[in-house]
């Protein structure tokens, strides 16, 4: 599935304002000292707003319109988890920052689900997922070779579970109408 920024889209706002919401995003991340591991001027908060869309599209569930450091760690929830949707130029591995421990009380909590976004000729292909649980037992290594950049744990895309699957696995957690009903 692929969207854009330009694909209308009830629910996730305009165009301009993600655009607005992305750069906000940016600035506050500089604003607290903080780095990015893949940035290029914050363009990387701008690609991370159009995965966040593909992906709401693609579920129908709402983005989390908040400036980033309010979204606990994840972007959606779902009935099978929280999920923070990963979004690359060079999608080859999904990727996931080493030393953020899953039991952590901080507001940034891993999510449960991470998923890996790109955009192939303009708009956003959805490649598949994995569960956070599973991506830290996964090699690592340094994936840009300067001082500071912490280790990444990677996963092949090939290797990634299919955004089908997530859809049949989301359906089956849902509560049936009769659940809960006494009859």
């Amino acid at each position: 599935m692929s969207h854009s920024y330009a694909d209308e889209c009830p629910g996730c706002g305009s165009a301009e304002m993600l655009e607005e919401i992305a750069r906000l995003r940016a600035n506050g991340y500089r604003r607290r000292g903080r780095y990015r591991q893949y940035s290029k001027d914050g363009a990387e908060f701008h690609l991370g707003m159009m995965g966040e869309k593909a992906f709401h599209i693609w579920s129908g569930l709402d983005m989390n319109l908040d400036l980033r450091g309010k979204d606990g760690g994840h972007d959606f929830t779902t009935e099978i988890g929280t999920v923070d949707v990963k979004t690359y130029r060079k999608a080859y591995r999904l990727l996931r920052q080493c030393g953020l421990d899953p039991r952590s009380t901080s507001h940034h909590n891993p999510p449960d689900i991470l998923v890996l976004a790109q955009p192939v000729d303009g708009p956003i292909k959805l490649w598949g997922w994995e569960y956070d649980a599973v991506m830290v037992t996964k090699p690592k290594r340094q994936m840009i070779r300067q001082p500071n950049i912490p280790l990444t744990h990677y996963m092949p895309r090939e290797s990634l579970h299919t955004m089908t699957e997530m859809a049949d696995m989301i359906e089956a957690a849902r509560p049936t109408k009769t659940q809960g009903v006494l009859l």
